[in-house]
């Protein structure tokens, strides 16, 4: 059932960012969310992976590293925020999507865009 995936997918993500906000935010932290995003690659194949849905990935992704809970300093969390961005899933993979789903999805694509510019600023520095 899609809807029985999305609410494992769900219940996966408040239980990661869970634990991450009861145990604080730190390097550690992220390289934790980073693993749970590198096994929910866009490239494996759908049911093999913990996050299914490209939206939710997404969600996951951007919130982890813009959360307003975490407080790490840039450069602490730079090698896990960017193996997370490469994971990011391709504007094609929401062609599907409509209405809501659709215009968050664009939203999302924006943040990603955000997201590469503000680690090309990391870099530099």
């Amino acid at each position: 059932d899609k809807a029985c995936d999305q609410s494992v997918e769900d219940a996966i993500m408040q239980a990661v960012i869970g634990r991450v906000n009861r145990s604080g935010w730190d390097p550690a932290s992220f390289k934790m969310i980073a693993e749970v995003v590198a096994a929910s690659s866009p490239t494996m194949p759908s049911a093999e992976r913990i996050i299914e849905s490209p939206l939710t990935m997404m969600e996951f992704i951007l919130g982890a590293i813009y959360s307003e809970d975490q407080r790490c300093r840039a450069m602490d969390i730079f090698q896990s925020a960017d193996a997370m961005y490469g994971y990011i899933p391709q504007r094609e993979a929401g062609a599907n999507y409509k209405g809501r789903e659709a215009k968050r999805w664009e939203v999302l694509q924006q943040q990603a865009d955000e997201l590469a510019n503000h680690l090309g600023c990391v870099e530099v520095l």
